[in-house]
């Protein structure tokens, strides 16, 4: 979780975790023993862990899109039918049924995998991770820690052709956050900051003033608006997927993020979300990954409301102090 104008960390956890205090405490050698022995317990997974974000990244093709002018919120593709042909190979939408006709508010909405697919098509893979490039994606988000960041993977044409050959299939894999798309939660957090905050990007950092922002340019604030609001819609939209996300008193915008996992032995899904509060003067930034557990929208979701929750319960509590204090204050200097 990124403070959303400055960047400040204001929480990295992970989980499964372990208690620190154990490799300062003789009575502890076995739980000491334990983590050392394990291949994740010490992996912090906020910076280090690498992971397809799934439909999370939807907002990047949609960006690229718009300021391309290969689309609008008006223009529609052929309705999705729960599935696309190209070539010889069919890739699935998320709605195995279809979502029908949709313009880009609700194909974000409802997450539909047909109406990026389309996009791809007209876009190609050079301006799509031009603008992925843009929002630091494929790069380290500059915060200072010990064990460093990873850059997580960013590919491009090349990266294909030095591998197995590259065809369209990759780009209409990589525009839903999929194929060898790799990204850190901190480049999540960061990503979406900069969408909340009109399109600056921040530098994580743990204290001390924060960096300068870095203006993302080539992305006009009309753009920004409509993503914004297609995240609104993720929420709070008839078919939104991250309804779960809602809290009374507190105007959310997220995204849900399904993400399948190459390699794994159970084929079970990452469940991500994206969000940031409140939507009109965003505060907070947070992005939520847990590991196999399924759908985005039913599973982080909920984790993502409750940090947001918590923060904005905090921030009430603070400011009540403060007026408190200033009140005191103000009454103990009349009285002298």
């Amino acid at each position: 979780a990124l403070d959303a104008q400055t960047g400040a960390v204001l929480a990295m956890a992970n989980r499964p975790t372990f208690d620190p205090n154990i490799f300062v405490s003789f009575q502890s050698q076995k739980e000491r023993q334990e983590v050392l022995q394990s291949e994740t317990a010490l992996l912090n997974r906020a910076i280090r862990g690498r992971y397809p974000p799934g439909s999370t990244l939807k907002m990047v093709g949609a960006i690229a899109a718009m300021e391309m002018g290969v689309t609008d919120t008006l223009s529609t593709f052929a309705a999705c039918v729960g599935s696309l042909q190209v070539g010889d190979v069919v890739f699935r939408c998320n709605n195995r049924s279809g979502h029908g006709e949709l313009n880009l508010i609700e194909a974000i909405e409802t997450s539909c995998n047909t109406y990026f697919h389309h996009l791809a098509q007209l876009m190609g893979i050079e301006t799509w991770r031009e603008y992925a490039e843009k929002f630091g994606l494929g790069q380290r988000t500059g915060l200072t820690f010990e064990p460093g960041e990873y850059v997580g993977l960013l590919p491009s044409r090349q990266y294909y052709q030095e591998r197995d050959g590259w065809t369209l299939g990759h780009l209409l894999n990589l525009i839903i956050g999929q194929g060898a798309m790799l990204a850190t939660p901190i480049q999540m957090a960061r990503y979406t900051a900069a969408i909340a905050n009109g399109g600056n990007l921040v530098t994580p950092h743990l204290s001390g003033l924060p960096p300068p922002q870095q203006r993302i340019d080539g992305i006009s604030k009309s753009t920004l608006d409509i993503v914004r609001k297609a995240m609104h819609q993720v929420v709070y939209g008839p078919q939104g997927t991250g309804w779960r996300l809602a809290i009374e008193g507190i105007e959310v915008a997220g995204k849900s993020g399904t993400a399948q996992v190459p390699n794994r032995e159970n084929n079970s899904n990452d469940a991500w979300f994206v969000a940031f509060a409140p939507y009109r003067d965003p505060e907070i930034a947070v992005a939520v990954v847990v590991e196999g557990g399924g759908g985005g929208g039913s599973t982080a979701a909920p984790v993502a409301r409750e940090i947001i929750e918590a923060f904005h319960i905090q921030k009430v509590h603070s400011e009540k102090l403060k007026s408190h204090v200033d009140s005191t204050t103000a009454y103990s200097v009349g009285q002298n």
